[in-house]
């Protein structure tokens, strides 16, 4: 059966993205090349590989068959990409990452820097990705990503990617200036029947905020969902209401704006996933390397257990008045 790889790594992001435009996208190619190719592979496998679903597609039982052989002929690609760079020894070629919004500002630039001076053959290339990211990994269109995990509200591990703590990033309560919420630190209750400022609960932030308020004895009352920190903190500043906002989200606090502790506090972690069969790629440890050494030069909370350590500071080492 002749089918190319081009046509299996295809197939993987068809099942991921839920559309063929979507996946050409992934793969760099248009949609017309990618509905041909799909063409051409269900002619060698002589059977639909692909069926049509509302505005998207799907994956026939004989599209799932090979694309669960495809995850495995890339898997061992992968293992003998490790095994050759070994051989090598060079640290060289091109890393293809996905990041965060809330990381981009901060993290990036000097994690970009170390590895350009370190390794200068080593070229990442970043994605923001903000969705979908142990997919994009397992089907080859990233060699890793950063994502968070919320211990309130975890989230699926998937299996063949593994993932390599960054930090633990401390939540923070955010009121208006003139609030009469005072001091700097502040029981979670103090927000109950407060309007608050949230993402989704279907998204992950937004069910661990409301998950912590709901272990601290109340529903919140969302009367603004929002996804994006920056406007959080703006709506904040306008009196909308409160919010719950990590220290990577606080990036330029506004005018108008006070940050409060939470008395016990909750987190989220930081974490950099990868490909279990990837995992020995020289390439790959050279960027968690620098990755590492960035992380600690910035102060931020390294430790792993739930409860803050002694060294974690009370103000994220990220907020920076606007």
């Amino acid at each position: 059966m002749d089918v190319t790889l081009h046509q299996l790594r295809l197939l993987t992001q068809v099942r991921t993205h839920g559309t063929v435009s979507a996946a050409a996208a992934a793969m760099r190619c248009t949609p017309s090349a990618a509905s041909q190719q799909l063409s051409a592979l269900e002619a060698v496998v002589g059977s639909p590989v692909v069926q049509r679903l509302g505005r998207g597609v799907q994956l026939t039982d004989a599209g799932h068959a090979l694309v669960r052989h495809a995850d495995l002929i890339l898997k061992h690609l992968e293992a003998a990409r490790a095994d050759m760079e070994q051989m090598r020894g060079d640290i060289v070629g091109t890393l293809r990452v996905g990041v965060l919004e809330s990381l981009t500002s901060r993290v990036l630039p000097d994690l970009l820097t170390v590895l350009r001076d370190r390794h200068p053959d080593l070229t990442p290339k970043t994605f923001q990705v903000e969705s979908f990211a142990h997919q994009r990994i397992l089907s080859g269109e990233l060699d890793g990503a950063f994502v968070v995990d919320y211990p309130a509200a975890p989230t699926r591990r998937d299996q063949g990617i593994s993932h390599h703590f960054v930090c633990r990033d401390w939540f923070h309560i955010v009121v208006p200036a003139d609030d009469p919420l005072t001091g700097p630190t502040s029981p979670l209750g103090a927000l109950e029947g407060r309007p608050m400022i949230s993402s989704s609960e279907r998204q992950e932030c937004g069910r661990c905020v409301a998950s912590a308020c709901r272990s601290a004895g109340f529903e919140p009352k969302v009367m603004h969902e929002v996804d994006n920190y920056p406007s959080v903190l703006n709506l904040v500043a306008a009196g909308a209401g409160v919010a719950l906002v990590p220290g990577l989200g606080l990036l330029n606090v506004p005018d108008g704006v006070r940050l409060i502790e939470p008395v016990g506090g909750f987190c989220r972690h930081v974490e950099f996933a990868f490909r279990e069969s990837g995992a020995e790629r020289p390439s790959l440890q050279a960027f968690l390397a620098g990755l590492d050494d960035v992380a600690e030069e910035a102060g931020l909370d390294r430790c792993q257990n739930e409860k803050r350590s002694e060294k974690s500071s009370p103000r994220s080492p990220w907020v920076v008045p606007a």
